[in-house]
């Protein structure tokens, strides 16, 4: 089963959408809820009861495709868990349920890969500096940023101040070492009522 699931995200043989995602782990689960194996080892996952735990998962399993935005504890007592997208669509056979396959993409890799492609689109035309920015209510999800940068990213009270005056998204202009960057703070609603996106810019060489 592990090496289906390898197969899957092949760059040769695979599912192109699932080669280039930012997923953390691909999951298959049996109609029980409990985790049979993922395309990983070691398998940490296997014999946890994903079914349980998460809801999208469940409804994969009574056959309808779910999402959510859920939380993975962490194998470090103190650690912080792993919040993350959790995908789930049913597996069928012979007209039947029989388990479910489960993508999970923690929200710090989401924005990596929201930066990454926005550099990407930007690279060669006139010089930029971008980088994007994940946030879930007060927390805030980036991995790689500059930390100058972090610091000055609007805080779940200015975001809330924002959304006030424009609820589908706003913009706005911070200094930071003589240098001016624009910055846009837009909703993800499709991944739940207080998670989104806050993007920089700043034109190199102002």
């Amino acid at each position: 089963m592990r090496q289906v699931l390898k197969l899957l995200r092949s760059p040769k043989h695979g599912v192109p959408e699932l080669v280039i995602s930012p997923m953390s782990f691909m999951a298959v689960v049996g109609k029980d809820g409990v985790c049979i194996a993922r395309d990983l080892e070691p398998d940490k996952m296997k014999g946890m009861n994903l079914g349980k735990q998460f809801p999208s998962v469940a409804a994969s399993l009574a056959g309808t495709a779910s999402m959510e935005v859920g939380e993975f504890a962490s194998s470090d007592p103190k650690g912080e868990p792993s919040v993350t997208v959790v995908m789930s669509a049913p597996a069928h056979y012979q007209g039947q349920v029989v388990g479910a396959l489960v993508i999970g993409i923690p929200l710090w890799r989401l924005q990596q890969q929201f930066t990454k492609q926005l550099q990407m689109e930007l690279a060669g035309k006139k010089p930029v500096v971008i980088w994007v920015y994940v946030y879930r209510g007060s927390e805030l999800f980036h991995h790689g940023t500059p930390p100058d940068l972090d610091k000055v990213v609007p805080d779940a009270n200015a975001r809330k101040l924002g959304y006030a005056q424009s609820p589908n998204g706003f913009t706005g202009a911070v200094n930071q070492f003589d240098f001016w960057y624009g910055y846009g703070v837009r909703p993800l609603r499709v991944l739940g009522p207080d998670i989104g996106v806050i993007v920089f810019r700043m034109e190199d060489g102002q």
